[in-house]
């Protein structure tokens, strides 16, 4: 794994690195129709630079709540570190069909070499839990908003479900970090911590 480590670390792993990621999008455009890609573009030129800004203040306020579960620790991971693993991160979460708690295993995989692995994945546990509570949150105004404008039916209800299981998955992960002692579960998984 060294070995790997290394290669990702060196000018050709990057720009190998960099080749992939720009041949996904590549792929994506040309599934999705360039010219209709082009067109939503040019259709919305204020809204585009405006959904790149408010991902990236998600990305950003999401890497300082990380850091904040890190406690003191927080101190030991170089900034440097902290944007490239949310930066993966979001990207195994957007680009790859494995869904959050993959991207956030991999992120706390990144920083557990600074922190320790079994703080890494309890915050990781923890930032996953507030992420499904904020789901759960925003699912009230969106569930209101689709009653108003389309009324009662399988709209609405398929927000009542997503609230429903959002908020029990958040309650579950929440409950096992405080009351059955997460990190020290976790230690005995992750040794070297």
């Amino acid at each position: 794994m060294k070995g790997f480590s290394a290669f990702a670390r060196s000018t050709l792993g990057r720009l190998l690195a960099a080749a992939i990621g720009f041949g996904c999008l590549a792929l994506l455009v040309q599934h999705a129709n360039p010219r209709a890609v082009w067109a939503a573009v040019i259709h919305a030129p204020l809204l585009f630079p405006a959904v790149v800004l408010l991902q990236a203040l998600v990305v950003g306020t999401e890497s300082w709540a990380l850091l904040l579960l890190y406690g003191p620790k927080r101190a030991l991971i170089p900034t440097r570190e902290i944007w490239r693993s949310s930066m993966f991160s979001f990207a195994v979460v957007v680009v790859f069909p494995f869904g959050r708690a993959v991207g956030e295993a991999a992120r706390a995989a990144m920083l557990s070499r600074y922190v320790g692995s079994p703080l890494a994945a309890a915050a990781a546990a923890q930032i996953q839990a507030v992420t499904l509570l904020a789901n759960a949150v925003i699912s009230v105004p969106c569930a209101l908003a689709a009653w108003l404008l389309v009324g009662p039916g399988w709209l609405v209800a398929a927000i009542g479900g997503h609230f429903l299981v959002s908020a029990l998955l958040a309650a579950a992960v929440i409950l096992a970090g405080r009351h059955a002692g997460l990190v020290k579960r976790l230690g005995r998984f992750f040794p070297g911590g």
